[in-house]
C-alpha cells in the first residue's frame, strides 16, 4: 500500500545539453510508473532493501527496477485470490444458513397459524358455537 503508481511525462536530463532540463523536450504522452525516491523510501521503511527496487549506482540518477516488484505483486495477487475464495465460500455458507433459517421461520409461522386456527375452533366448541 505504500508503493504509489504515478502518471508522468518523461523529461530526462540527458536529453538536454549540459544535462539541465528546461521542460522543452518533455514527452507529450504520459506514462505510468513509480518515482524512484518513493520506491526507495517504501522499501527502506519496510525493511525490504533486498528487493533492490532502485538502482543507486549514480546518486544523481536513481533508476526504478520495476521487474523486481513483479514476484511480490504475483504473491500478493495469489494471497488476495485465496482470501477471495475463502470469503466466497463463507458467503455461500451464510447464504445456505439464511435459506435454512427462512425455511424454518416459514414452517414455524405456518404451525403458529395452524395452532391459532385450532384455538379458535376449540373456543367455538367450548362456547357452543360450532355444531
Amino acid at each position: 500500500m505504500k508503493v504509489k503508481p504515478r502518471q508522468f511525462n518523461w523529461d530526462k536530463r540527458e536529453w538536454y545539453e549540459g544535462n539541465k532540463s528546461d521542460g522543452s523536450m518533455m514527452k507529450e504522452t504520459p506514462t505510468a510508473g513509480f518515482i524512484s525516491q518513493e520506491l526507495d523510501e517504501a522499501q527502506t521503511n519496510e525493511n525490504a532493501d533486498w528487493l533492490n527496487l532502485v538502482l543507486k549506482d549514480n546518486p544523481e540518477k536513481l533508476e526504478a527496477t520495476y521487474g523486481n516488484l513483479l514476484p511480490v505483486m504475483v504473491k500478493a495477487i495469489q494471497e488476495l485470490k485465496a482470501e477471495k475464495d475463502e470469503l466466497k465460500n463463507e458467503n455461500n455458507e451464510m447464504k445456505q444458513r439464511l435459506l435454512n433459517l427462512e425455511q424454518t421461520q416459514n414452517l414455524l409461522v405456518s404451525k403458529l397459524e395452524m395452532l391459532k386456527s385450532n384455538d379458535i375452533v376449540i373456543k367455538q366448541v367450548k362456547s357452543g358455537g360450532v355444531k
